[in-house]
């Protein structure tokens, strides 16, 4: 049972790539800010040409894991950090992990890291599955940058709402602004007037404004001392929220939209915005609970 005195751990999936390493560092930050313990985890299925081979490989990947779990504990002296190595399908190894954490922290790609190890690809089975939110990390992320702006996605599924919650608690404790933004697809453009269309985009149709009212409207009164902007633009939902999420300290959408984020991501849209969005991207997904 999770107490005030033993809050959960963030867990970060690590393959000694570079983007694992940036997910490290960005976790570590984050994890910091809020209060929680972070736990490195290590997951690979090994094939080796022979048990000896297999078993160097085991104490290089260990012995790697331990340095990398010791110098973040020299660089956040406050942090408490703990390391694990489990021989088993990252996937699954960091789905099981999430039941007892407050997210999941991952790289969006994994390339160059320890004996093949490719953690950043397995990013949407686990944001898909998970237990807990999942936080997708691009390579190149300022790791201190969690100040600027929390990006919501926003289309009125069930999955929309449990975004909107992790996302007004994460602009509520990093004290920024949360700015909800509405995709119009392609398919919801065709009739539209010219006069509906303004330089930022369309102008919100009464359903449309009316949706994010009913989104938003009870988060506003839980969370009074965040900044709310609504933005409405129109087009391919993964491609806009990559460019409005572009400096943003943090993505927030739900794991599918069953409304104008049709699939978004259980999909090929889904690698698009996890790979597009240069920023972190947190995915929600139904009946998770943030921590």
């Amino acid at each position: 049972m999770n107490t005030a005195q033993q809050p959960l751990p963030v867990v970060v999936g690590v393959d000694g790539s570079p983007s694992s390493r940036a997910a490290l560092a960005w976790a570590a930050r984050w994890a910091g800010h809020f209060g929680h313990p972070v736990r490195l985890l290590t997951a690979q299925q090994l094939r080796a040409s022979s048990p000896l081979i297999e078993d160097q490989i085991r104490q290089d990947i260990k012995t790697k894991l331990r340095e990398q779990a010791q110098a973040l504990e020299t660089d956040h002296e406050r942090l408490n950090v703990t390391a694990d190595v489990v021989w088993l399908n990252p996937a699954e190894a960091l789905v099981e992990a999430s039941r007892d954490a407050v997210a999941v922290v991952v790289g969006n790609r994994g390339v160059g890291g320890w004996h093949g190890l490719t953690l950043g690809s397995v990013s949407v089975a686990v944001s898909s599955h998970a237990h807990s939110p999942v936080i997708v990390v691009p390579e190149g992320t300022d790791p201190v940058s969690l100040h600027s702006e929390v990006v919501l996605g926003v289309d009125g599924s069930p999955e929309s709402h449990e975004a909107a919650e992790f996302a007004f608690e994460q602009a509520a404790r990093l004290s920024c602004r949360l700015r909800a933004v509405h995709v119009r697809t392609p398919g919801q453009i065709l009739g539209v007037s010219v006069d509906a269309l303004s330089d930022r985009g369309p102008l919100p149709s009464e359903d449309e404004s009316r949706l994010m009212a009913t989104a938003l409207a009870p988060l506003r009164h839980q969370w009074p001392d965040v900044i709310v902007e609504e933005t409405f633009v129109a087009g391919d939902p993964a491609r806009e929220l990559a460019a409005q999420g572009r400096d943003a300290a943090l993505v927030v959408v739900g794991s599918r939209g069953l409304g104008g984020f049709r699939g978004l991501l259980l999909g090929s849209t889904s690698r698009d915005l996890l790979q597009a969005v240069p920023a972190p991207v947190a995915v929600v997904r139904y009946g998770v609970r943030s921590g």
